[in-house]
Parts: structure tokens; sequence; C-alpha cells
């Protein structure tokens, strides 16, 4: 990890706008685990002074971004001759569909937290054909919730274990602590997954199932 933020950090003195669409990218395709190493290698400054800020921009954009791709992907779908498979051999397809098409835009917070759940989650929201401003105006909230939390889970982790790292002498033991940190990060998202899925199950009144394809 300390020589991805050296280069990082050589890559962002020659090229910014190269930097952060590479941060961007990671957080379309990676999730939240792109977000926090975006977030972490910010922190040490790799990215300059402005380079926590700007990387909550890029990962805002990001996360909306990625929704709408994922969404636009399941809506195109549908009616494609592989949908039609899809629709053929995909067990559960039409009690998923219902359930996403009465409860999908409670899930699409919950999404944010659960790793692995925000692809077939948005792309299932698309499939049901969500109006898409309805849609979008769902994806802007749920991710202006997600970044602080994001970045309060980021800073925290990495606040906590700054000490340690400072005491580190080798480049296996960094990785090591990034890795430890990141198992963390993991752990604390699906709790917070849990969290959601209780609450979202308390209001409708019935044990919640998560929708996944």
């Amino acid at each position: 990890m300390d020589i991805l933020s050296s280069q990082v950090a050589v890559l962002a003195g020659q090229n910014p706008f190269l930097a952060y669409f590479i941060i961007y990218l990671a957080i379309i395709f990676l999730g939240n685990l792109g977000a926090f190493a975006a977030l972490w290698v910010a922190f040490q400054g790799a990215l300059g002074a402005w380079g926590v800020p700007l990387t909550l921009i890029a990962g805002y954009c990001a996360n909306l971004s990625g929704d709408a791709l994922w969404y636009g992907m399941g809506r195109w779908l549908r009616s494609t001759r592989l949908g039609n498979w899809i629709k053929r051999r995909a067990p559960h397809h039409e009690k998923i569909e219902a359930h996403i098409t009465q409860r999908g835009r409670r899930w699409m917070l919950f999404a944010k937290f659960a790793y692995g759940s925000n692809f077939p989650i948005i792309f299932t929201i698309g499939w049901t054909r969500m109006d898409f401003r309805s849609f979008f105006r769902r994806a802007m909230l749920a991710a202006a919730i997600w970044l602080p939390v994001i970045l309060g889970l980021s800073y925290g982790l990495y606040s906590g274990l700054a000490p340690l790292a400072a005491a580190i002498s080798t480049l296996k033991d960094f990785e090591l602590l990034f890795l430890a940190a990141l198992a963390l990060f993991i752990i604390i998202q699906f709790a917070l997954a849990r969290a959601f899925g209780k609450i979202f199950g308390r209001n409708n009144g019935e044990n919640a199932e998560i929708p996944m394809t």
C-alpha cells in the first residue's frame, strides 16, 4: 500500500485528471472497497491538499454513474433475447420482481452497504422498469447518505490505525495493516446492512428479505 500511495502521488502530480478518473472507475466497479482504498490513499496525502474533498466528489459521481449503468443495463436487457432466456431459467424471478416493484426504493439504501448487493438490486430495479426520474432521485438521496458514512468509517479506521502505521518499518507489514483495515471495513458494512434490513423489516410489518438475482 505504501508503494501504491507513492505511485498515486506521482500520477496525481503529473496528471490529476487521470488519477481521479481511475478512482472514479474503481468506485464504479469495486464499489465501497474502491472508495475505501481511494480515501485511505487520500488521507495519507498522496493526492495533495485537496485529495479528500476531490475523492468525495469523484465517489459521489461514481456512485450515481454506477447506479445509472446497472439500472440501464437491467432496463435494456429485459426486452432482449438474452433477457427472455434469463426469465425462463432464473428461479423465482417473478417473486423477486414483485418484491422489487413493491419495496425497491427502500432497498436502494440497503444496497449501498451490503457488499455485493448493489449490482443485483439496482439491476433488478431497472429490469422492473421503474420510472427513471423516480429512480435517480432515490439514487441521489442514497448516495448522499452513503458518502458521509463511508467517509466516517474510512477516517475512523485510518486514524485509529495511524499510530500503528507509524511504527511499521516494512512494506509487508504495511500491506497487512491495510488488509486488516479492509476486513474491519467490510465487517462494519455488513453490520450496517443488517441494521438497515431490520429497520426495513419493521417498517414493512414483516421479515424483510434481501432481493438477490
